[in-house]
């Protein structure tokens, strides 16, 4: 039976960080099961090997290095889900993120997705001088970032269709934008569901 939901993390030299993102997901409260799909964007360092000894033995596509919306791209052509969301190897969900979001989406079948609020914290690796010269808002903020979503796959293969594979940077809010122009429907859950390392 395809997994109801796929989660999707584009990985590159993830070594340090990407069992702490794993093993959020693995504590998701969500009973149902998450396929979870780990895109290694060229990595040379053991990244791929802590996925393959990690429990919830993620599959496992390995690329050479094209950038993460391509990774991205790549996980929802090799998703089974009807429901997609992405996770970056250093970021964290918390452990009621997917559980409350499908509960939106199945109460509400004229959404596409629902989004939910974020957090910054700071990496061990980072020094605190470093940190505090960092430009970043304290506390939950909505966060119009890939890590907070959870979409109905169509939003992904159909309108407003993939990422933009030119983008460095920014291809989230791009997609968003297509989004909206596009009049897809999406909700905002008034909750804390992920929290995004800065290092």
């Amino acid at each position: 039976m395809s997994a109801q939901i796929s989660a999707i993390i584009p990985a590159f030299n993830a070594q340090t960080t990407l069992a702490e993102t794993l093993d959020s997901i693995a504590a998701q409260t969500m009973r149902a099961d998450i396929e979870v799909i780990l895109v290694d964007d060229g990595s040379t360092d053991a990244t791929a090997t802590i996925a393959e000894q990690h429990l919830l033995s993620p599959k496992i596509i390995r690329v050479e290095n094209g950038g993460a919306p391509r990774a991205l791209n790549l996980g929802i052509e090799a998703a089974k889900g009807a429901l997609i969301c992405f996770l970056d190897a250093d970021d964290i969900w918390l452990p009621e993120k997917t559980e409350r979001q499908l509960a939106v989406l199945n109460a509400k079948p004229d959404l596409g997705f629902v989004l939910g609020f974020t957090e910054a914290f700071q990496c061990p690796s980072l020094p605190p001088q470093a940190f505090e010269k960092i430009n970043y808002i304290d506390g939950p903020v909505p966060g119009y970032v890939g890590g907070t979503i959870l979409a109905r796959r169509d939003c992904f293969t159909a309108r407003p269709g993939p990422y933009d594979e030119a983008l460095k940077t920014g291809y989230f809010i791009e997609w968003f934008q297509r989004a909206q122009a596009a009049g897809i429907s999406f909700e905002i859950l008034d909750a804390l569901v992920h929290k995004r390392r800065i290092r």
